[in-house]
C-alpha cells in the first residue's frame, strides 16, 4: 500500500484494541485523478461555484500532492439563494458504484480524515455581533435549515451544531481546545461521529498542525444527537443528510482563499461501553490509520499520536 504520508500501517494497527472493528473506506475523495468532480468513489458528484476558477486543483510538488484551491469572492452565489452569503463547494460523496452516500440514523459510527490550509493572506470573517460563518465542512440536512454539523472558521475554528428536534433546537457553537486558523499552514483533522437523533450519538475531533507529529483531541461531545429531524415530517424520522466541502461564508467585500486536501470516509466500530483509557487509545489508533490509509502517492512521513 502506498500513501501520501505513510506507506505502512502495521505498527499503527498494534495500537488498536483487539475488539476494534475496521472497514475499508466507503469514500476515497482524493483529487489525484485530476478532476474536481466525477463518478465513482474517488470523486464528489457536484460542484457549486459561479466559475471553474473558484475550485481548482493544484500541486506544488510537496508531500501533499494534488489538492484543491478554493476561492470565494463577494457576490459568489451560484445557487441564487441564502441571502448575503457566498460559496464554492463540492457535494455528494459517491461509493464505488457511483451511488450517493447519505448519513442517517443507520450510518453508525463514521470517521472522516481531511486537511485544510487557510491562505497566508486570509482575512478574518468576523461576526460583528451577527453570527457570521465561514464553513468549510458541513453536514447538510434534508431541509433549508442550518447544517446539523459544521466546521466554521471565523475568529477561530468551531464546530457548529443544530441537532435533534429542529422545532426545539438552535445552533450551538462549540469552541475547540485549539481553534487557531494558522494561515499559511496545513491543519489535519480526524472527525469521528456516531450518528443518532437522540443522546446516543457523539462527536470527537482530533487535530494535528503542520510541523507536528502527533494528533491532539480538541473536542469531544458525548451523549448528543448528531442529526436533526422535524417531528411533524415523515413521522419524525431523520431524513437523508449529506456532506459539503469547500467554503460557505457570510458575504464580505474581500476574496477568501483556502486549500483543501483529500477527504476520506470510513466506518469504525467503537465498543458501546468504553473506559476512558480504552477510548483514548482507540481514537489515537484511528487518527493514525485515517491518514495512513487515505494518502495516494509514494511520499512517507512518520506520524505518531
Amino acid at each position: 500500500m502506498t500513501g501520501k504520508h505513510i506507506r505502512s500501517t502495521v505498527a499503527v494497527l498494534l495500537l488498536l484494541p483487539a475488539c476494534q472493528a475496521m472497514a475499508a473506506p466507503s469514500f476515497n475523495g482524493n483529487w489525484t485523478s485530476g478532476s474536481v468532480i466525477g463518478n465513482g468513489n474517488t470523486n464528489w458528484r457536484a460542484l457549486e461555484a459561479v466559475a471553474a476558477d473558484r475550485f481548482t486543483l493544484v500541486s506544488d510538488g510537496s508531500v501533499r500532492g494534488t489538492y484543491a484551491r478554493v476561492e470565494v469572492r463577494n457576490g459568489d452565489n451560484p445557487l441564487a439563494c441564502c441571502y448575503n452569503t457566498d460559496r464554492a463547494e463540492v457535494n455528494g460523496m459517491q461509493d464505488a458504484n457511483s451511488n450517493l452516500i447519505y448519513e442517517n440514523a443507520n450510518s453508525g459510527t463514521e470517521r472522516y480524515s481531511f486537511s485544510i490550509k487557510f491562505d497566508s493572506g486570509w482575512q478574518t470573517i468576523s461576526s460583528n455581533g451577527g453570527g457570521a460563518e465561514a464553513i468549510f465542512l458541513q453536514l447538510h440536512g434534508p431541509n433549508d435549515l442550518e447544517p446539523a454539523l459544521a466546521l466554521s472558521a471565523t475568529d477561530q475554528i468551531r464546530l457548529n451544531m443544530r441537532v435533534g428536534d429542529v422545532t426545539r433546537s438552535t445552533v450551538t457553537r462549540n469552541d475547540l481546545a485549539n481553534g487557531a486558523l494558522n494561515p499559511g499552514q496545513w491543519i489535519d483533522f480526524i472527525l469521528t461521529t456516531k450518528f443518532a437523533i437522540d443522546d446516543t450519538g457523539y462527536v470527537n475531533l482530533m487535530r494535528r498542525d503542520e510541523g507536528q507529529t502527533s494528533f491532539q483531541e480538541v473536542l469531544n461531545i458525548a451523549n448528543t444527537p448528531t442529526l436533526h429531524f422535524d417531528p411533524n415530517v415523515d413521522g419524525g424520522v431523520a431524513g437523508l443528510h449529506y456532506w459539503k466541502y469547500g467554503l460557505y461564508r457570510s458575504r464580505r467585500d474581500f476574496t477568501s482563499v483556502l486549500y483543501l486536501d483529500d477527504l476520506t470516509r470510513e466506518a469504525v466500530g467503537i465498543p458501546a461501553v468504553s473506559e476512558p483509557e480504552h477510548y483514548a487509545m482507540t481514537l489515537s489508533g484511528l487518527a493514525l490509520i485515517g491518514f495512513a490509509a487515505r494518502r495516494k502517492n509514494n511520499h512517507a512521513v512518520a506520524i505518531r499520536v
